[in-house]
């Protein structure tokens, strides 16, 4: 093919479908039966791997069972059900060489909050009951340890009357939980555990203080005694903390439920300067109820949980999505769709990568996704050019850049110039038969498409480097 209409193909295709070469590398795998999930706990034993889902609600009774799977080397099984009430969350940790497993029980049918969470332990095959603790509208549990003195926070969100409640810490005394700490909240939905150095911190989600969602969450800092109050941050009903760390620096993901007025908004991330957090970086979501931070082939990411936004009507049918660290800040890598999105879980299992994505509002399941590694559709830069084809991997943002990645600071004049010299050099009618010989050359299922697969193939045929 004439050199000047590959030229103008490969732009034409540079600027068509980028994107779809802004690549999606998790792939859905697995249909994962749920009940408005709320949250999701993944944990080994003793080399095997299962998943914890708490679910909060089927039809109108929150009086259901939430559910343990184990992994068959292929997909999840179903393990054992756990009578719960409204679960909000699921926790898992060791004491020891004993497991536990910590469920949040919110409230049960007859809008009755001031009820049980419960304390499971592992015998072997399952989990039995292991301690009742009186929990007020629970919706987080966290695990820590100081030393080696062992802790479990839990978050209590509302009263029936009133969402100003104390939060709890509670202290491992060799054989349970006993009452250590309260600590004044508003509707805290989660506690998140950060450790700095020697200093240990927990950050407290508020959530609602009766009249506003516009509400300060706090951080909390050990003294060597107790919690004292560190740092107040401004929140617009938050629902989660996610702490993660980039080149031995330090930060703190919240998301925002929404303001106000409004359930699209600005979640946050901030970054520890030496002594409190500072903002670093605003990313708009829609309903945020959950951050998860992880690390594939040595690049960090984030994924946010988006639940709904609103125009004239409610919409729960939105993408949630993952980003990408890009060396200074988080870029939209892959968009989710979800359903009420709600929960973010990331994995591993053996060498292989998963995110399990939790939908409230689906008439039935989540989906369990899976990392595909031999993927060749990355695109490093965010430039609409897949690495494979990028002659420059570190284009900045935003950047027009020709088809093989390279940068183009007069793309539009030049396209100018191209259009000029296409209109000398053929007609109309010549113009629409080049045009369908590339449909013919790439379109090789001829279903009127041209994939991600064929454009790449039309590209090597093109430019010589397959026959």
């Amino acid at each position: 093919m004439n050199f000047r209409i590959f030229v103008i193909f490969s732009m034409m295709l540079s600027i068509t479908f980028i994107s779809s070469l802004s690549t999606a590398t998790f792939f859905e795998l697995q249909e994962i039966q749920t009940q408005g999930i709320i949250d999701s706990e993944f944990f080994v034993i003793d080399g095997k791997s299962y998943i914890a889902i708490a679910n909060h609600k089927e039809s109108d009774s929150v009086a259901i069972n939430s559910t343990i799977f184990f992994w068959d080397g292929t997909i999840f099984k179903k393990l054992q059900d756990i009578p719960t009430f409204g679960a909000y969350d699921i926790q898992t940790f060791k004491i020891n060489n004993d497991f536990y497993l910590a469920i949040a029980n919110n409230y049960n049918d007859n809008k009755t909050y001031s009820i049980n969470s419960k304390i499971y332990k592992w015998n072997g095959t399952n989990f039995i009951e292991f301690q009742s603790i009186p929990t007020v509208g629970a919706a987080s549990f966290a695990f820590f340890e100081i030393e080696d003195e062992k802790f479990i926070a839990i978050a209590n969100r509302y009263s029936g009357n009133s969402n100003n409640i104390d939060s709890i810490i509670y202290k491992w005394n060799g054989n349970s939980f006993v009452t250590f700490q309260s600590i004044p909240t508003k509707g805290a939905t989660d506690i998140e555990h950060v450790k700095i150095n020697n200093d240990v911190f927990l950050a407290i989600a508020n959530e609602y203080d009766d009249s506003s969602r516009n509400i300060y969450s706090k951080i909390y800092k050990w003294n060597g005694h107790i919690f004292t109050e560190h740092q107040s941050i401004k929140t617009y009903s938050a629902r989660d903390w996610e702490s993660f760390v980039i080149n031995d620096e330090i930060f703190l993901a919240v998301a925002n439920f929404g303001e106000d007025s409004s359930f699209t908004t600005d979640s946050k991330i901030y970054k520890w300067n030496g002594n409190i957090f500072e903002e670093y970086q605003s990313i708009q979501t829609s309903g945020a109820n959950d951050w998860d931070s992880f690390y594939i082939e040595g690049r960090i990411y984030i994924a946010v949980a988006n639940y709904m936004e609103k125009s004239t009507d409610y919409n729960y049918n939105i993408d949630s999505k993952i980003y990408q660290w890009d060396g200074e800040s988080f870029i939209e890598y892959q968009a989710i769709e979800t359903n009420g999105g709600f929960d973010f879980k990331f994995f591993s299992i053996s060498n292989d990568s998963y995110v399990l994505v939790g939908n409230y509002r689906s008439a039935s399941d989540s989906f369990l996704y899976k990392w595909n590694k031999e993927c060749n559709y990355n695109d490093k830069d965010g430039d609409g050019v897949i690495d494979i084809l990028d002659f420059d991997s570190n284009t900045p943002l935003d950047s027009a850049v020709y088809a093989d990645g390279r940068r183009a600071e007069n793309l539009y004049n030049e396209i100018d110039t191209l259009n000029n010299a296409m209109s000398q050099m053929y007609t109309k009618e010549q113009v629409q038969n080049k045009i369908q010989a590339i449909l013919d050359c790439c379109d090789t299922d001829k279903n009127g498409k041209i994939s991600l697969e064929e454009i790449i193939n039309g590209l090597e045929i093109l430019s010589g480097m397959k026959y």
